[in-house]
């Protein structure tokens, strides 16, 4: 078992605490929107009940509601950190304890520099789904890298107030009331359209392209 009070080299990355499976939920959560935020702790909630890892990019000290989620759930969360490992640790120490606290972990670029890219890629590197609401100028990139990685990307239904969540629903994003309602779905693979560049989300089960096709 390691020791959270000591930091440990990755394959890219540095971390303090343990490492989630690879088959975490990635939450993602931009703006501010208390539906939004409500909706997004009651999915943190239900994936840590359910047993799942909960990985969350953080700008800054991540996102409370999918700590809160993980807390009450019994989860283990792990925040991947634009920033720094130093950083992170001087400006969000009561966080960071709290993170330690659900078995989870920290995980940054590098010791001493942020990267926001690469937090990107370490995050959806252990992950095997996106959940994301509400929305800044980041959220086009962290959905088009998802996609590009394999990983199921749902919406929450909540941040449909959102304009830029609107488009992604229109685009036929699956949109979800939380967690535990993505299983009523078929898993969801999204095509891009080259014409603008937009994304379009289709059912495996009833997509009439071939599976060796999507490979």
């Amino acid at each position: 078992m390691s020791d959270e009070r000591l930091v440990y080299e990755g394959n890219g990355f540095v971390y303090r605490g343990a490492l989630p499976s690879c088959d975490a939920v990635l939450f993602a959560s931009y703006g501010r929107n208390s539906s939004a935020s409500c909706a997004m702790y009651q999915s943190a909630l239900e994936a840590a009940a359910s047993g799942y890892d909960g990985v969350n990019i953080a700008e800054n000290s991540g996102n409370r509601s999918v700590l809160k989620g993980y807390e009450d759930g019994g989860g283990r969360l792990y925040v991947v950190t634009a920033l720094s490992m130093d950083e992170y640790e001087r400006r969000f120490p009561d966080i960071l304890r709290r993170i330690m606290l659900t078995g989870g972990g920290l995980i940054a670029p590098s010791l001493t520099s942020g990267n926001r890219d690469k937090a990107y890629e370490i995050a959806l590197s252990f992950s095997s789904m996106l959940m994301v609401s509400s929305s800044a100028g980041f959220l086009p990139q962290i959905v088009s890298r998802a996609i590009d990685s394999g990983l199921d990307v749902y919406m929450l239904r909540a941040s449909l107030a959102d304009k830029a969540m609107r488009r992604l629903f229109r685009e036929g994003c699956p949109s979800v009331q939380s967690f535990s309602s993505i299983f009523q779905y078929p898993d969801a693979i999204a095509y891009e359209d080259n014409e603008d560049g937009c994304y379009n989300f289709l059912s495996k089960g009833y997509s009439i392209v071939r599976a060796d096709e999507t490979d």
